[in-house]
């Protein structure tokens, strides 16, 4: 038993037959534990150990040790496990080459081709495809703001890049999947921003008259530092800033962040602050005041 016990202590509580059999257990001997209830039978030759405790690790791993080592968990499984927007626990998302029958509700199988070997990571102890990958996969299920949610989040994280989203959504074995045209536009057209909180800000311009600012405008700064400006209009030096909970790249942190803006005064650019209060409690007085800062400029 403590061989047993041993295997079930790093599957979440779980055994197969195989690996019973490996160290020495015969099938009457499987048999009579099931029927004494000591263990429960979750997948053929899959087996729980009634004493360990239920979670959603323990379901998982029990899918991966029935479904073997070919399939790999994908789309909102893939996602809850790197913790993206779009993640779920109700169902459990596993790809596959292979054809595979399932009574139940629980799994989805997503039969593809070819699996690429640069598609498949571990995730806490699980097989699942690498974040790029998961992201691609998501557009089919997920809403599209709940896509653009998982991949400002994955870029703020630096799980992934631009470039390797782009990269991977030209590979032939991807550009015709039906759930990649939102995806497609914010990372190859260029209509991506770095927070809810900017795409909220864009929505509120987009309702005005107002001309488009540039995005993560570059500028040099005096101490031969560089800053990027969400959205600027830089003909006039108007910096708009969108102040949310997380920080940007370059902002390591409060210090940084106030001598930043000091070197962006010193070098002629007004800047004006945009928070979630303000958005949801006072838009138009944003956008008036992007009106007056670009009709004092006409003005003067």
């Amino acid at each position: 038993m403590r061989a047993i016990d041993a295997i079930a202590a790093k599957q979440f509580g779980l055994i197969t037959r195989a690996q019973a059999k490996a160290v020495g257990f015969t099938q009457k001997m499987v048999s009579a534990r099931v029927t004494k209830g000591t263990w429960c039978r979750e997948y053929p030759g899959v087996y729980r150990l009634v004493s360990s405790p239920v979670s959603w690790e323990q379901k998982l791993m029990a899918a991966q040790l029935w479904a073997g080592d070919d399939t790999l968990f994908s789309h909102r499984t893939a996602a809850w496990l790197f913790s993206l927007p779009g993640g779920e626990t109700s169902r459990i998302d596993i790809t596959t080459t292979r054809k595979m029958r399932y009574n139940g509700t629980l799994i989805r199988f997503h039969q593809v081709g070819q699996i690429q070997a640069s598609d498949i990571v571990q995730v806490r102890g699980f097989r699942t495809t690498e974040v790029t990958r998961t992201l691609i996969d998501l557009g089919d299920l997920v809403t599209d703001a709940t896509i653009e949610d998982a991949l400002d989040n994955a870029l703020r994280r630096n799980l992934t890049s631009l470039p390797k989203l782009r990269w991977r959504l030209s590979s032939q074995d991807m550009c015709k999947r039906r759930g990649t045209s939102h995806l497609t536009r914010l990372v190859v057209v260029g209509d991506v921003t770095e927070s809810r909180l900017e795409r909220r800000f864009l929505a509120l311009l987009r309702t005005s008259s107002l001309p488009m600012p540039q995005r993560q405008v570059e500028v040099r700064l005096r101490n031969n530092r560089r800053a990027f400006i969400d959205f600027a209009y830089p003909e006039v030096k108007l910096a708009i800033e969108c102040d949310g909970r997380a920080t940007h790249f370059d902002r390591s942190d409060w210090e940084n962040d106030l001598e930043r803006r000091t070197q962006l005064a010193r070098l002629g650019w007004r800047v004006i602050h945009v928070t979630w209060q303000g958005l949801s409690s006072r838009p138009q007085e944003i956008i008036r005041s992007i009106e007056d800062a670009l009709e004092q400029d006409r003005v003067g």
